[in-house]
């Protein structure tokens, strides 16, 4: 008789859950991308098949899917037909497929040609041009250029910006 009991018991509750509505606000939690590989106090070689390319160096570096992060980094490349090397640094750098974007104390610098500082950097490796909308400030061959919304082309020497102020050094004419 217990058993028959205990049968009713627990087909009426299964009955009594079908017909209950349940509630459809279940929290869905945000699933973030997790890293495939994080590196600390890192340096990367690349190597390609003329020689060395660049240096990465960074405090935390961590590589997802589609994007690589870094964390005060730096990257050394060499150009052998200018024999001039490029460094390229910031306190946060986020890498996806050609695209880097730089923040915070942004500082680039191609040899003793020229030296850039701001505080966010865009820049397309594969086409060389850096672009930002904030406030720069530039030194070209000891010449001084600060303004807003830079436009850096790299491979053709140009430069654009809005706000522009120019300091030309005189040679002593």
């Amino acid at each position: 008789m217990a058993i028959d009991k205990f049968v009713y018991i627990l087909f009426s509750i299964v009955l009594v859950i079908q017909f209950i509505k349940i509630d459809d606000n279940i929290v869905k939690k945000d699933i973030k991308e997790q890293p495939t590989m994080i590196l600390n106090n890192s340096t990367i070689y690349s190597i390609n098949d003329k020689g060395l390319e660049k240096i990465i160096r960074s405090k935390v570096f961590s590589k997802y899917k589609n994007t690589e992060v870094l964390e005060d980094a730096i990257i050394e490349s060499r150009m052998k037909d200018k024999n001039t090397t490029t460094l390229l640094s910031a306190n946060y750098m986020t890498k996806t497929n050609n695209k880097i974007e730089l923040i915070n104390n942004v500082n680039y610098t191609q040899g003793d040609i020229m030296s850039l500082t701001t505080n966010e950097l865009n820049y397309d490796i594969k086409n060389q041009i850096a672009t930002n909308k904030v406030k720069f400030y530039a030194l070209y061959n000891s010449n001084e250029i600060n303004g807003t919304h830079l436009y850096l082309d790299i491979k053709n020497n140009k430069i654009k910006s809005k706000n522009t102020h120019f300091s030309i050094e005189n040679k002593g004419n």
